[in-house]
């Protein structure tokens, strides 16, 4: 351990930011490893010493996450974006996070300011398909055209209004025919019977 008074105010930074530098590498090692209580454990040691910077809070949140402990992840997640608030992929997460527990509007408000931060197609995918399992078609197939035209090469932007829009014919048609029939469904995830949409992006790698 190095103590402040035995250096220079410069060479005490120094020395400061090279020891982050190692446990931020040492971080990314275990969580390469998948050796998650030990990136756990060096997190919160940074964190019990010093207030610590939003990165740490943003990985510590990833990791409960890779573990599905959403309500867990919430937490670090918020305090990442409270001491960086303009960290859109912590957004996305955060909103993840939002939907596996069930608040769906919020997911959507974390969604949108993940995209006013940086627009990026799996976002609004993923905003699409929250509209979707809410019923709202309409909303659900402009995020996917605003996604298809954000990234035409994100092929599951295609894929999910392709859904969207045959789940909205079979909905009319059942109408017009004076109500749904036995085993048919309009949701897209509604039965086993229907297609089942990808899985939502949640994007590879750490905040």
């Amino acid at each position: 351990m190095v103590y402040e008074p035995l250096l220079s105010s410069r060479a005490f930074h120094e020395v400061k930011i090279m020891e982050f530098k190692d446990k931020n590498l040492m971080i990314k090692q275990y969580v390469r490893l998948g050796k998650f209580k030990a990136a756990l454990d060096l997190i919160n040691e940074e964190i019990a010493a010093a207030p610590a910077t939003a990165w740490f809070w943003a990985i510590k949140g990833w990791i409960h996450f890779e573990k599905k402990e959403y309500k867990a992840a919430t937490i670090p997640f918020t305090e990442a974006l409270r001491l960086d608030p303009t960290a859109s992929t912590t957004y996305f997460f955060l909103a993840r996070c939002k939907e596996e527990t069930g608040d769906l509007k919020g997911a959507i408000a974390d969604y949108k300011a993940s995209i006013k931060l940086k627009p990026k197609a799996d976002a609004m995918v993923n905003m699409g398909l929250i509209y979707e399992e809410l019923g709202n078609y309409d909303a659900a197939s402009r995020m996917c055209n605003r996604a298809i035209k954000t990234d035409c090469t994100y092929k599951k932007a295609f894929i999910v209004l392709g859904l969207i829009e045959r789940s909205v014919k079979k909905r009319d048609s059942a109408k017009r025919g004076g109500g749904l029939r036995k085993g048919m469904v309009s949701p897209i995830r509604g039965s086993g019977q229907t297609q089942k949409v990808p899985l939502r992006h949640r994007r590879i790698g750490v905040p």
